[in-house]
C-alpha cells in the first residue's frame, strides 16, 4: 500500500546502482512509496548525465559506481546547484561516512535497505536540505545587504572594502 507522501508529493528521484537487482528494487519501491522515479543509472557517468537532464529533487546511489565514486559524482553534480544525495552501501565504511559528511550526503543507508528505511529518511533529508537551502537565501540577502551598505555608505559616512569597524 503505497504510503501518503505529505512531504513532497511527486518528488522527482534519480537513483544509481551498479547492482542490476538495486536497480529494481529502486523501481519497484519509490513508486510505491508515491515517488517519481526518472531513472536509474549503472555508472557515475550516466547519474551526471541523467542528472543534468532531468533536474531531479534527490538522488539516492550506491557509494561505488563501477567508473567513480558517488561523492565525485555528487561533487560534479552539484556544479549546477544544489542537491542532496542519500548514499548506500553494502558496509559500513567509517572513510566513506566521514567524505560523505562534507560533500551533498545527507544520509548514509547500509543494505540491505526496504521500502520502511527510505520512507523514514527521505522526508527527513528534504526537511533539513529545505533548511538548508532557506539559510543558504537568508545569507545571500544579508551580503548582498551588506555589500549595499558598504557601496552606500551609512549615515553619509563611505566604507571602504576590507575595512573593520569597532
Amino acid at each position: 500500500m503505497p504510503s501518503e507522501n505529505i512531504i513532497a508529493p511527486q518528488l522527482r528521484i534519480i537513483a544509481a546502482d551498479h547492482q542490476s537487482e538495486s536497480r529494481v528494487h529502486y523501481q519497484t519501491i519509490l513508486p510505491g512509496l508515491g515517488y517519481k522515479l526518472l531513472s536509474v543509472a549503472e555508472t557515475g557517468r550516466e547519474l551526471i548525465e541523467q542528472c543534468r537532464h532531468h533536474g531531479p529533487d534527490l538522488v539516492i546511489a550506491d557509494c561505488k559506481l563501477p567508473d567513480m565514486d558517488v561523492v565525485d559524482a555528487a561533487e560534479e553534480v552539484c556544479r549546477a546547484g544544489r542537491l542532496p544525495f542519500i548514499v548506500i552501501a553494502d558496509v559500513f565504511d567509517p572513510q566513506q561516512m566521514m567524505r560523505n559528511e562534507t560533500n551533498h550526503v545527507w544520509a548514509y543507508l547500509i543494505k540491505p535497505i526496504n521500502s520502511r528505511h527510505l520512507e523514514a529518511v527521505i522526508p527527513f533529508v528534504l526537511h533539513r536540505f529545505k533548511k538548508m537551502q532557506a539559510r543558504f537565501l537568508e545569507i545571500k540577502a544579508l551580503r548582498i545587504e551588506v555589500n549595499n551598505g558598504l557601496e552606500t555608505g551609512v549615515n553619509g559616512v563611505r566604507i571602504s572594502p576590507g575595512v573593520c569597524l569597532k
